[in-house]
């Protein structure tokens, strides 16, 4: 169906809705391709605006598209479900989806913290750390960015490792690193969520638009009771979506 029927009982939303959707499933409109605006819809269906907006929201309902406020209408790419009770690799997510996966090292380096960054790692202010800066990749596309500070002298063998691994084309991140290592084990880890929008920097690094819908999760990683990684990673809340399962006694 290429064209709503006005003399149809199914009213003209649902009809454009199945319209959508015959061009989502046939890939005429790939996942992250941007939709016609409302008059241009209006205009190519010969329908109301009201009819368009009604058939937005219900496809935006069914997961078939979703809107970003000031930047338009976009299909809906596939999310990759991700438990929030169990650690699951980069790599492991990537093939689960039918992905190729890899990882980049854009930045290894030394900085010097500061004072909220010293305090998290316990180190001193004019103490130089190791930064990592790593992006994962499914099938040559940005999904995620992770960017991680360490000791000095751990986070060197850590950067080395990882960038050892980049030139093989393997996928990974620093938790794949530690269990690698013999030297260091991660036993605990503290992280917090955030649902977010790209700033520019972000967007350039995810390659995709300012403002887009982003995941913020920050990680401390501690060796017994010693931070030996704070790591701040950006996923593209289009692609992503967290599940917990929770005991409850009630």
């Amino acid at each position: 169906m290429d064209q709503v029927d006005p003399s149809s009982s199914v009213p003209l939303y649902l009809q454009l809705v199945a319209i959508l959707r015959d061009k989502i499933q046939s890939a005429d409109l790939r996942p992250g391709a941007k939709l016609p605006s409302e008059r241009e819809l209006c205009d190519m269906y010969d329908i109301s605006r009201i009819t368009v907006r009604n058939a937005i929201s219900r496809a935006e309902n069914e997961g078939l598209v979703e809107r970003i406020q000031g930047m338009g209408t976009f299909v809906s790419a596939p999310k990759y479900k991700q438990s929030l009770s169990e650690v699951k690799s980069f790599a492991a997510t990537m093939i689960e989806s039918g992905m190729v996966a890899s990882t980049e090292v854009v930045t290894a380096d030394s900085v010097f913290p500061d004072f909220g960054l010293a305090r998290i790692l316990n180190q001193a202010v004019d103490s130089p750390v190791r930064y990592l800066h790593l992006r994962g990749m499914g099938n040559e596309t940005p999904r995620v960015s992770y960017e991680s500070y360490f000791p000095e002298k751990r986070g060197i063998t850590i950067t080395n490792r990882a960038q050892e691994l980049a030139k093989s084309g393997e996928a990974f991140t620093t938790l794949d690193l530690y269990r690698d290592s013999d030297e260091h084990s991660v036993t605990r880890m503290e992280q917090t969520f955030e649902a977010t929008t790209a700033n520019a920097e972000i967007a350039q690094r995810l390659a995709v638009d300012e403002g887009w819908p982003i995941f913020r999760i920050e990680s401390v990683m501690y060796e017994g009771q010693d931070p030996i990684e704070y790591r701040i990673a950006h996923y593209r809340g289009d692609q992503y979506k967290f599940a917990l399962e929770r005991s409850l006694d009630i």
